[in-house]
């Protein structure tokens, strides 16, 4: 009937989409149907339907988003740092991730331990070699131990389907599934003069492989000069097809200063509630220092703390924070848990009598 033959349309049509896009290779489940099998490359399911409810899209997605490297980097997100060279934003990245591998806090900020994979386009070998010496010297990483690896050969370039597929198998080739896979830079790995949706097709392509298979992505990049004109531009907009990139990303830090002074690092794009800004210092002695800016709040979670910071002797309930804060009872569930993340809030008590309270570094930003 004409269901079943516009289902087999589209089956054959994501089949054909999937290959494109090279993630046909993600099959969890046995097909039972005629012909290939469609797999959803965000969840390995087989899709026997092109439609969903918004009950099983809610479903879908995990929550929270687990973070690999606390308000910095987050699990299957592609993120984009950029800024001018000499910010220090390789150096940073080197350092996050090296402690990240090695399931060390970084600078006060949990990790979630995982390999790590870095192709390295733009700075040369020397000097990759002089940050790793540095930071392993500092922290006192065993460097051979590491699951943190580098690509032997240089040349790599994303700009079609062939060089799609040649770091698809290097990175297949690695000693471990990477938790996240970084690119050093973004004009190295694809040249280009406009940096448009075409021509970054083979490199979208390269980082849905990667999200499907687990991996989060982080992309180093360099801003342009800005030009003669009055009107101050968008941190994104100082990038080389920076709305092109900002479409495809989750995540986009921006670095500006000098992190041998004092760097400024701002959160320009966020899928979410957006983390906070920070400022980095690093000296070759100690190490990095970072401080943190206080996170950009709602309305409805400036609410709910002010509740708490005016009322800091008790703990409420779910209940009593709503009926204060005069919100909904799942609104302030959500809140909470964005609180509890920022580890400004605490809970405690029973599971039939649950309660929150302010954590001890909770700013009294409203008492």
């Amino acid at each position: 009937n004409g269901y079943d033959q516009a289902m087999a349309e589209f089956k054959g049509y994501m089949h054909a989409e999937l290959v494109r896009r090279g993630i046909t290779g993600i099959v969890r489940k046995k097909f039972t149907g005629k012909g290939e099998p469609i797999i959803d490359p965000e969840t390995g399911e087989v899709l026997e339907s092109p439609w969903r409810s918004l009950g099983e899209l809610v479903r879908a997605i995990p929550e929270p988003t687990v973070q690999l490297v606390e308000g910095l980097f987050w699990a299957k997100r592609v993120h984009w740092i950029f800024s001018t060279p000499g910010a220090g934003k390789t150096i940073l990245m080197l350092a996050a991730l090296m402690h990240m591998a090695a399931g060390r806090p970084f600078c006060g900020r949990y990790v979630e331990q995982g390999s790590v994979l870095l192709i390295e386009e733009d700075s040369p070998d020397n000097i990759i070699s002089d940050y790793v010496s540095m930071l392993a010297d500092i922290y006192e990483f065993d460097l051979d131990t590491l699951p943190f690896w580098i690509n032997r050969m240089r040349g790599i370039r994303i700009r079609d389907t062939a060089g799609l597929e040649y770091v698809q198998k290097l990175i297949q080739l690695a000693p471990q599934q990477p938790s996240v896979v970084g690119f050093d830079a973004c004009e190295r790995l694809v040249p280009s003069e406009k940096f448009n949706s075409g021509e970054l097709d083979a490199l979208i392509r390269l980082f849905d492989w990667l999200i499907a298979g687990g991996s989060a992505v982080v992309m180093i990049d360099h801003t342009r000069k800005p030009g003669s004109s009055l009107e101050p531009l968008e941190a994104i907009d100082l990038l080389y097809g920076g709305r092109a990139k900002s479409a495809i990303s989750d995540v986009m830090w921006f670095f500006s200063g000098n992190i041998r002074s004092k760097c400024l690092v701002k959160c320009a794009k966020f899928r979410g509630d957006f983390p906070a800004d920070f400022t980095a210092t690093f000296d070759g002695a100690s190490g990095f220092e970072i401080k943190n800016g206080l996170p950009k709040l709602s309305e409805n979670e400036r609410k709910v703390m002010e509740v708490m910071n005016n009322m800091r002797a008790e703990s409420l309930t779910k209940t009593e924070l709503a009926d204060a804060a005069k919100l909904g009872e799942k609104t302030v569930q959500r809140v909470l848990a964005k609180l509890m993340i920022l580890t400004w809030v605490e809970e405690h008590g029973s599971t039939t009598d649950r309660r929150f309270r302010p954590a001890f570094r909770a700013p009294g930003m409203f008492s």
